[in-house]
Order: structure tokens, then sequence, then C-alpha cells
């Protein structure tokens, strides 16, 4: 046997040299994992559609659902800007949930089938992966907070005070900060009254504007000493005592405020409010002081809000001009 044949041998003698299998400690995991990352993604989606997928690396995917996140916010806000559009939340509302819950399943799947390593470590992708969620959640709360108190509001109310255009059951929306004018519906916080010791967040009607003298006598609303016609399904408005009974005569001392007998003077920056449902009504003919100001008034840094839209139930749908 020569030397080339005795190499060859001795070559195919040696056992092939095999890498050691890949021992992980308990908090890593093979670069080629996909354990924890479904929730990396889950939680930048959280935070707005799309950041998810660019997390991942998936920035095609990520910038349509980016887009669609910016559709609806944008339709939403011009629904805000003009509610006479109000009847379109019943299709943009659905499609937004639709759209979030969608997008967050797709940000799972694409991180789930993930070839990056992603951190590597599934420790601190479950680690990223759940601060991502909670900073979401805050966010989303603030978000919330600050539109409640600046923007809009949707409220409930219980009353048949402003029946039958806001009856018991209805489900409505408010602007904040909007220009207030005669007939609008206007939010404000009722001061406490003999009956009671606590103030109430309620709906009425603005009937007197800044400046104008209002007497509500037994058939008519007089401005000015004018007779005034009342908007559609508003009133009639009955002149009642300081105990909410109704008089069927001038009463100079024992009337209401703004009842017969009895007219308010409102001062440059003072409302006279009123429920549409002069019967079940509590409102400016009974209100007692407030900060010193005459009674019966409210005062226009008072005015929380502008009622815009009933939005539930269905049947019920409608917006105010």
């Amino acid at each position: 046997m020569d030397s080339t044949q005795t190499a060859m041998a001795d070559a195919s003698s040696i056992p092939p040299v095999v890498p050691p299998p890949f021992v992980s400690m308990p908090w890593q995991t093979p670069p080629s994992s996909s354990q924890g990352k479904a929730l990396l993604a889950m939680g930048g989606a959280m935070i707005w559609p799309g950041v998810g997928h660019f997390i991942i690396g998936r920035f095609n995917r990520g910038l349509f659902w980016f887009i669609m996140g910016i559709g609806v916010l944008l339709g939403a806000a011009y629904i805000l800007q003009n509610p006479r559009y109000i009847g379109a939340l019943a299709a943009l509302l659905p499609l937004g949930v639709f759209i979030g819950l969608a997008q967050l399943l797709d940000a799972a799947y694409c991180g789930r089938r993930s070839p990056h390593a992603l951190l590597r470590e599934a420790g601190l992708r479950y680690l990223c992966g759940g601060a991502l969620a909670i900073t979401a959640l805050a966010l989303h709360h603030s978000a919330i907070t600050f539109l409640q108190d600046n923007v809009y509001e949707l409220c409930y109310t219980p009353t048949p005070s402003m029946s039958p255009n806001v009856a018991p059951g209805d489900s409505y929306l408010t602007l904040k900060g909007l220009p207030v004018h005669r007939w609008d519906i206007v939010g404000v916080t009722e001061p406490p009254m003999f009956n009671r010791t606590e103030s109430l967040d309620v709906i009425k009607r603005i009937v007197g504007m800044p400046g104008e003298k209002v007497e509500i006598t037994g058939s008519r609303l007089l401005i000015n000493d004018k007779p005034v016609v009342l908007p559609p399904n508003v009133g009639p408005y009955f002149p009642t005592d300081i105990w909410q009974r109704r008089i069927f005569r001038p009463d100079p001392n024992g009337a209401g405020n703004g009842c017969w007998g009895r007219p308010i003077l409102l001062g440059p920056d003072e409302y006279f409010l009123l429920g549409d449902n002069t019967v079940e009504s509590t409102d400016a003919r009974v209100w007692p002081s407030i900060k010193g100001r005459q009674p019966g008034v409210m005062r226009a840094d008072q005015i929380t809000c502008t009622v815009v839209a009933i939005c539930w139930p269905p049947e019920r749908m409608r917006t105010f001009p």
C-alpha cells in the first residue's frame, strides 16, 4: 500500500466534528426562536396601527395599517367639526374597531413569522412587549381624558327635563369651546337646591342672552317685553313660584326667577336657561344665587359644552342646529 492510500485510510478513521447543541439559560433562547416576538409586535400595535409592524421590520404592511388608522382619525375629527354628518359615526366606529383588532392580530401573526432576531433573547422581547403595552394603555387613557376635557364628551340623560328633544335613555354628543346662541342646548353644573346639597351636571336650553330682560307669563315668553316664538317641541314655558308650583297670575313677591310679575335683567355675561319640559325641569326659575350673582342666572364660564347630536338609540339619532 502506498503512502497516499495510507493517508486516506487514516483520514477516514477520524470521526466528524459535531458542534455542541445550543444550551440555553432560563432567560435565553436561540436567535431563530419566535418566543416573545408576537407580544413585541402587539405591544407596538397597541400604541398606533402599524407601529408593531415597523418594529418587526414589516414596513410596507405597517405603512398600510398606519394610513388606515390616520384615515379613521381624520374622519372622526371631520364629523366632530361637522355634526350634521353624525350618522356616519354608525359606520365609522365599527370600522375603527375592526381596523384596530385586525392590525393587532396581523402584527402578532407577522411577529411569530419574523426571521429577524429582534433583541435575540426571548426575555427581552417579553419585557419590551409588556412595556409597550403598558405605555399604550397609559397614552390612550391620557388622550381620552384630554379629549373629554377639551374637545368632546359622550353623555347620557336619565331624566325627562329636556323631553321630547333629549329623552330619558338618550346618549348624546357634546362639543367643548363652541360659541353659544339662543336655543342652544348646553351643559352646565346645576347649583345645590333646597331639596339637595350636591351639584349636578345637567343640560338646559339657552333662552335669555346677556343684557336681555326675560319674563315668563301665563302663556308666553317675553324677551325685552316682546313675545318670542319657541322652537318646535319646546315648551310652552310655565311660570312657577320658588317652590316650582305653577302660578296663574303675576306675583312680584312669590314668583320664581324671571317668572310672571318678577322679570329678570341679565348682566353682560349672564344667561337664562330652561328645560324643554317645563313641568319636569328644575331650571333658572328656581336656581339660587351662584357665587354672589342674582338668582336664576348662569355665568358664561359655567357653560361647559354644547349638545350637538343624539347618538343612541339608532331610531333617535339626530343633530341639533
